[in-house]
């Protein structure tokens, strides 16, 4: 069983749907870890004691919780959206692939 020129179509149509989506992730996941190395500073420079003891306060702060659960919530939806993409991506050359093949037969 081979993939359809339909299938073709499809996974195209997807890759062509999704490239807005894919740049708007890939921007949240660098803004959210921008934002996360800021949050984590900030905290780090307004704490009091060593520096061992001010990382902890920043490592531990609740901003910084928050900062790195958005960090880690765009590299997720980031991640799925480009296996996805990957995958349409795969279909195309599977199909590239046998057209090619039925064409080398039918001579």
């Amino acid at each position: 069983m081979g993939l359809t020129p339909d299938d073709c179509d499809g996974a195209l149509q997807f890759l062509e749907e999704t490239c807005d989506a894919i740049a708007a992730a890939k921007a949240e996941l660098e803004r959210s870890a921008i934002l996360a190395k800021r949050t984590r500073k900030r905290i780090f420079l307004t704490a009091e004691g060593s520096v061992a003891q001010r990382e902890a306060v920043a490592e531990t702060h609740v901003d910084v919780i928050s900062a790195d659960s958005r960090h880690v919530e765009a590299i997720s939806e980031f991640e799925a959206l480009k296996a996805k993409r990957e995958v349409q991506a795969i279909k195309v050359d599977v199909y590239r692939t046998q057209a090619a093949s039925r064409r080398v037969a039918s001579k």
